[in-house]
C-alpha cells in the first residue's frame, strides 16, 4: 500500500501541509453540501464545534466500555482522526471566528493534542 493511499493519520502527514489542506477543503465541501450551509468561515467554525466535541479523549474511553459492556470488539479510536481535522481545519482555515476557542497543537512528533483554552478547565 503506497503512502498516498494510507489514512493520513497512519500516514504521519502533518495536518498543517498542502495535502491536508485539499483533504479539509473536500471534507469541508461534503458537510457544508450535507447540511445545506455555504463553505465560509462560519460554516468552518460550525463544523469545528461538531468536531472538536467528538474529539474529547473521553469519546474513546466510552467507546472501548460500551465494546467491553456489550462484549464485542473495540471499533477503531476516532479521536486522532478527529484532531487531525481539526489541525489541519485551523491551518486551512486561519480566518475561523473565535480566537478563544481551544486550539490544536502539535506534538514533536506531529501527532495533534486538543489544548483547552482555560475557561474549558475546571467546569462542573
Amino acid at each position: 500500500m503506497g503512502m498516498e493511499n494510507r489514512p493520513v493519520v497512519v500516514s504521519g502527514r502533518p495536518p498543517t501541509g498542502a495535502r491536508a489542506r485539499v483533504i479539509v477543503d473536500e471534507l469541508v465541501a461534503v458537510f457544508a453540501e450535507a447540511h445545506r450551509r455555504a463553505d465560509d468561515p462560519e460554516s468552518r467554525a460550525w463544523l469545528a464545534e461538531r468536531v472538536r466535541i467528538g474529539a474529547d479523549t473521553r469519546v474513546s474511553r466510552y467507546w472501548r466500555l460500551l465494546a467491553v459492556i456489550n462484549d464485542q470488539p473495540a471499533k477503531a479510536d476516532p479521536v486522532p482522526a478527529a484532531l487531525w481535522f481539526l489541525g489541519a481545519l485551523d491551518a486551512a482555515s486561519p480566518t475561523l471566528p473565535d480566537p478563544a476557542r481551544p486550539r490544536i497543537r502539535l506534538t514533536p512528533s506531529c501527532r495533534p493534542v486538543l489544548v483547552c483554552h482555560q475557561d474549558f478547565i475546571g467546569r462542573g
